[in-house]
């Protein structure tokens, strides 16, 4: 419950007080922003989920006689379907619009359905009387929290039951409070009345396409409307209450559907401009024409009741009903208890909130039954008689046992003095039509309407709940909350020893999540929760978390053990030093309703706290010392001990009041007021955890500001931020870091919350060129108030006002958009890119004198253990320095990564070779100018030989200039191209034992997905039955098992059949064709030199000669004679084929002067005159 919120109400809803900022129209819909930092190599955040951490289903809440006592947060708005009880839509202060398909299920469903739009703040909500697929919305926050949430965008409306949502009206309705929607029967249904507190009655008359403002004109005068009912005989017969920023403050009645109204206020008393709120229920019974009209005021002077209203006639005559009350001791006490005599006129806290949390609804079968709902229950004065004192006690005098929802049903047409009775708790004794059989839902009630079943169902801050029979003594309260999840929470924090969230929230207090990612928490405080804060370093194996509700109420530590075991709780003692024996809450009247307070960064048993003035604490919180920092006014943020240089301080203080930001950095030392700082009113500090010089100021501007030299300079680094915002604010409220480097801030991220989620900066160090991105997706709309980065777990929390608890876990894989390189602790050099989704990192290595290098012209690599930051984009590490066993490792991991061997200042390599782990993505492995054989053993997986380079996952091959063969199994594959580059490069399958097509032409080959390129020779598989098919460059082509056919590009050739029978080819140039199998099938060498004689501009014959040995069968290049050592299966000596050659092959020369060498004449030729045969 909050002190005087009707006042804090009052003044938010006055124009002059606040100005609500216009929308931005360009950005209805929220939208996932990633943008492409085009100017500067940054670190570019990659956009994670957030994944949703409830409370839903939360127990042990603030109602009374329910099963579990189920909270949730505040609902403002209800519309029950006419004609089925299951279906219920609401809309909530700060969460958006739900709906349910089984509202009477114990655990109802619920489901949101405005998460994207602009605002999810709710104030109103109604069906169609015409259609009941139909419904209308209004918008405005009516947040306990002094009005905080989203701006009002004006009237939503669905045409499908709720399911979805559009905005409808244009810009009229604008920054409105919208309190009432009341669809009609006229037009056919497009007739469509809206109340908005700020400026009165607005008019539809085409369903919602256009509103025109009434509130001025036809006798209604201008001011707030808090309500619009029917009369319900009259199709064209309303009633508005002008209730807010209006002397003429009263009920209006209309017979012509809203052209004309007239003032039926008279009798109705507390009027004038008295009156912060004036509401009206209307009944109308078809049965039997009853009808009777109720009006309810508040008075602006204590947000109390003053007076409830009954007329017969439509307004032409009121009487006045009793006092709605309970007596407590000696004091009579009301619907909104201040705890005050009735009629005091002097406010309290809690209660006095009528502005807010008023309901009321007129029976639907009985004239003159009406109910309605209020603030909490009251306690029993005690026995000093004294109401607000310390013996003040529960059960009160209808048996409540705790500060639970207030509600009564009154009987006009009983005597004066018994027309009303509570319908909460146990009831009074000697009524047996008191009570509601030990039960009560949350306190704070915003709305009542009925089901189709004839029960009643209400929101309050609590969430929604059930009164079942509401006529009858059975009558019983139930929760509809289900698994609604709307809490508003004003602080967040994790426990890292059992992974849990925990908050402070607007109402419902202090919870904690049951398990991991998880929607059932569980109650631990009452009231208004605060700041929360967990200490897991100070007690190992102990997780001390702090609570407490208002105004530091009910500070409290409790004590967790690692299997979320609660073993202790103990009172905070907050006794100040030198003040004989005084409490905080004694000694300084300035505590704030929400208290500032933080643990030390470095020492989490030191506690600081923030008033107007500053209090530190060694011993977690028992003993306060007044620092009398030399600041005024109330303390707005702080920020306490740090790490420089590896070194903790944990007498670092940043501290702000108002726009003045100041710094201490030793004990006892002076708080100095840093002047460098031109920013407003500071909303929230963070510092660097490993450089308390380097901090963030959140102003009340929306600015961010950065320090590197604590305070001496400051940056606006505000940028776009601004601009990403869903509606034209400023209203961002909390500021986080990421740090990963101690020695740089290249790789931090500052993360920002407020309206709309959570907005990030990857570039921080940019200064006024940072940009600035919404992060993240799945996050709704909403207010988000707190951030909370957990290192340990590596968790971003963000919490807030109507969505509850969000989480990005492994946050570091979504910030180090960066690449580190770094000597591992064998010394071998580890390069890895950290980015989440995987960035497309583009890296070379070269040699720079001594040391090897590392460059990303595209990204910013990071130097750490062992290396030298050249620049953002280049990293050294002496070669000397990588003695490991594994020498370099590359893990690019997800993307479109390359990796280039550069070897023009020398080879980067050390003995131990490299390993590139290539990852998810199409990567790519180019290789330097020296001749190399890659060996490829499985899909995408292989090694260079030759440079003792191994890699996987990498899809992509590129070649340099020297001669590169590549060597593919029975299991090696690619599904990216491999590139052979410039020289003379070979595709060599001899090692597969299955049958392979190679079209060079074409550049499709057996297991190369994406092609090949830069390749003139191939060798085929054991297995033979190949195809193999040459290019218009010429080159070698050979068959290596039997069955193949080969066959000759346009360019002069070299084709080998291989082992048996084949078909060979030739093509459009002179080739020499080899039936058989050579001793030089696999020795690449050889072959390119018999080629190059072959493809030289000599003569045909002078081209034969010069290959041509004397021996048979024996090939040679100049005077060296080419001839096979060994023995093959047909025989023994000096073969140029294989002994076999008996086979019957097909040698095809075609056009060119072709060479044909074959055992046998018998061979099947297309010999044309002139070409030479030769045989053995």
């Amino acid at each position: 419950m909050r002190s005087n919120m009707w006042r804090r109400l009052v003044n938010w809803l006055n124009p002059a007080a606040k100005q609500i900022p216009p929308r931005r129209h360009d950005q209805k819909v929220r939208r996932l922003v990633v943008e492409v930092l085009e100017d500067r190599l940054a670190p570019a955040l990659t956009s994670p989920t957030w994944v949703e951490q409830g409370p839903g289903l939360n127990s042990n809440g603030q109602t009374e006689g329910l099963m579990n006592n189920p909270t949730s947060g505040a609902v403002e708005a209800i519309a029950a379907h006419p004609t089925n009880a299951n279906i219920a839509v609401i809309g909530t202060v700060n969460g958006g619009i739900w709906t349910t398909a089984n509202a009477t299920a114990p655990v109802p469903i619920w489901s949101p359905r405005t998460d994207d739009l602009p605002s999810l703040s709710i104030g109103a909500l109604a069906y169609s009387p015409t259609d009941p697929d139909v419904l209308y919305a209004g918008t405005g926050s009516f947040s306990s929290s002094g009005g905080a949430g989203g701006a009002g965008i004006g009237v939503l409306k669905s045409v499908d039951g709720g399911a979805s949502w559009t905005e409808v009206g244009g810009t009229t309705l604008d920054n409105q409070l919208i309190r009432t929607v009341r669809p009609t029967t006229l037009g056919g249904g497009d007739v469509v009345f809206v109340g908005s507190v700020n400026s009165g009655v607005y008019q539809s008359t085409n369903a919602g396409a256009t509103f025109t403002q009434l509130s001025g004109t036809g006798g209604l005068p201008a001011g707030g409307c808090f309500t619009i009912v029917a009369d319900g005989a009259d199709a064209d017969t309303f009633y508005a209450s002008i209730g807010i920023n209006s002397e003429d403050q009263g009920v209006y009645r209309t017979d012509d559907a809203g052209d004309t109204w007239t003032d039926v206020s008279d009798g109705i008393t507390g009027l004038g401009g008295a009156a912060v709120r004036i509401e009206l229920a209307a009944h109308y019974d078809a049965n039997d024409t009853s009808k009777a009209l109720y009006c309810a005021v508040i008075a602006q002077a204590n947000g109390e009741l003053s007076g409830m209203f009954r007329s017969g006639d439509g307004g032409g005559t009121w009487v006045k009903m009793d006092a709605v009350k309970t007596n407590e001791g000696p004091l009579s006490i009301g619907l909104h208890p201040s705890n005050k005599p009735i009629g005091s006129g002097v406010p309290d806290s809690p209660g006095g909130q009528g502005s807010t949390h008023f309901s009321m609804l007129a029976d639907r079968t009985n004239e003159f039954i009406i109910y309605v709902g209020g603030d909490r229950q009251p306690a029993n004065p005690g026995p000093d008689g004294i109401a607000g004192n310390a013996d003040d006690t529960l059960p009160n005098s209808i048996g409540a046992a705790n500060s639970s929802g207030r509600h009564f049903r009154g009987d006009a047409s009983e005597l004066a003095g018994t027309q009303w009775y509570a319908i909460n708790a146990k009831g009074l004794a000697s009524n047996p039509n008191d009570g509601a059989n030990g039960t009560s839902p949350h306190a704070d009630s915003r709305e009542m309407v009925f089901d189709a079943n004839g029960n009643i169902i209400e929101a309050d801050d609590g969430g929604i709940y059930r009164l079942s029979n509401p006529n009858m003594a059975a009558r019983k309260w139930s929760s509809v909350n289900g698994n609604l999840r709307v809490t508003e929470f004003y602080s967040l924090a994790y426990d890292s020893l059992n992974n849990v969230v925990l908050g402070g929230t607007q109402d419902v207090g202090t919870l904690r999540q049951n398990s991991t990612d998880e929607f059932p928490w569980t109650t631990i405080q009452g009231g208004d929760g605060g700041v929360v804060n967990v200490d897991v370093t100070s007690s190992p194996g102990n997780a001390i978390v702090y609570t407490s509700s208002q105004n530091l109420g009910g500070f409290t530590r409790r004590t967790y053990t690692s299997t979320g075991l609660q073993t202790g709780a103990a009172a905070v003692g907050l006794i100040v030093n030198g003040s004989g024996g005084k409490t905080l809450a004694k000694y300084d009247t300035t505590i704030q309703f929400i208290q500032p307070w933080v643990l030390n960064a470095v020492d989490p048993k030191r506690m600081l706290i923030g008033t107007t003035d500053l209090y530190e604490s060694l011993n977690r919180g028992d003993a306060l010392t007044d620092l009398n920092y030399g600041g005024s006014g109330a303390i707005g943020a702080l920020a306490f001990g740090g790490k420089l240089a590896g070194v903790k301080n944990a007498n670092v203080i940043y501290v702000s009041a108002g726009a003045t930001l100041r710094l201490r950095t030793m004990a006892g030392g002076a708080f100095t007021v840093l002047a460098a700082y031109a920013g407003s009113s500071i909303r929230d500090i963070t510092l660097d955890p490993d450089n308390w010089q380097r901090a963030y100021v959140l102003d009340s501007a929306g600015r961010v500001w950065r320090t590197t030299d604590a305070g001496v300079t400051f940056t606006n680094i505000t940028n776009n931020l601004l601009s990403l915002l869903p509606t034209a604010s400023t209203d961002l409220l909390t500021i986080e870091i990421y740090s990963r480097n101690a020695t740089a801030d290249l790789t931090d991220a500052i993360f920002v919350g407020g309206i709309g989620g959570v907005y990030a900066t990857g570039d921080p160090e940019a200064g006024a060129a940072a940009t600035w991105i919404e992060f993240g997706a799945d996050l709704p709309n909403y207010l988000v108030r707190d951030l909370r980065y957990d290192a340990k777990d590596d968790v971003l929390l963000a919490g807030g006002f109507g969505r509850g608890a969000w989480m990005v876990s492994e946050l570091s894989s979504f910030v180090d958009d960066v690449t580190t390189v770094t000597l591992d602790g064998t010394n071998n050099l580890v390069v890895t890119d950290l980015s989440a989704a995987g960035k497309d990192d583009t890296l070379t290595l070269s040699r720079s004198g001594a040391n090897v290098r590392f460059y990303d012209p595209n990204n910013v690599l990071a130097a750490e253990v062992g290396a030298t930051q050249v620049d953002d984009n280049t990293v050294d590490v002496p070669l000397a320095a990588i003695t490991g066993p594994k020498g370099i490792v590359v893990n690019t991991l997800g993307g479109n990564d390359s990796l280039t061997l550069d070897d023009a200042a020398g080879n980067p390599i050390p003995a131990a070779g490299l390993i590139f782990n290539g990852g998810a993505g199409a990567d790519s492995l180019v290789a330097n100018d020296a001749d190399n054989i890659w060996n490829l053993t499985a899909a995408n997986t292989g090694s260079i030989s030759t440079l003792f380079v191994s890699f996987a996952s990498v899809e992509n091959l590129t070649a340099g200039d020297g001669r590169d063969v590549f060597r593919l199994t029975t299991l090696g594959s690619s599904s990216g191209k491999i590139n052979g580059g410039d020289g003379s490069n070979w595709l060599d399958y001899a090692d597969a034992t299955s049958s392979v097509v190679v079209n060079l032409a074409t550049g499709a080959a057996t297991r190369v997905t994406g092609g090949v390129l830069g390749f003139d020779n191939v060798i085929g598989s054991k297995n033979g039955n190949d195809k193999l098919i040459g290019n218009a460059n010429g080159g070698v082509l050979v068959g290596h098992g039997k069955g193949n056919t080969i066959t000759a590009g346009a360019g002069r050739s070299v084709l080998i059949g291989g082992y048996g029978i084949n078909r060979i080819g030739g093509g459009g140039a002179d080739d020499l064709l080899i039936n058989g199998r050579t001793a030089h099938d696999r020795n690449y060498i050889t072959l390119e030199a018999i080629l190059a004689i072959w493809q030289n501009a000599d003569t045909y014959a002078n081209r034969i000669a010069a290959l041509q040995a004397v021996g048979p069968n024996q090939l040679k290049i100049g005077a060296t004679i080419f001839v096979h050592p060994g023995t093959y299966a047909g025989g023994v000596g000096p073969r140029l084929g294989n002994g076999n050659f008996v086979y019957q092959s097909t040698l095809t020369g075609n056009a060119g002067s072709d060479w044909f060498i074959s055992k046998f004449l018998g061979a099947a030729l297309d010999r044309k005159p002139g070409e030479v045969v030769t045989t053995s």
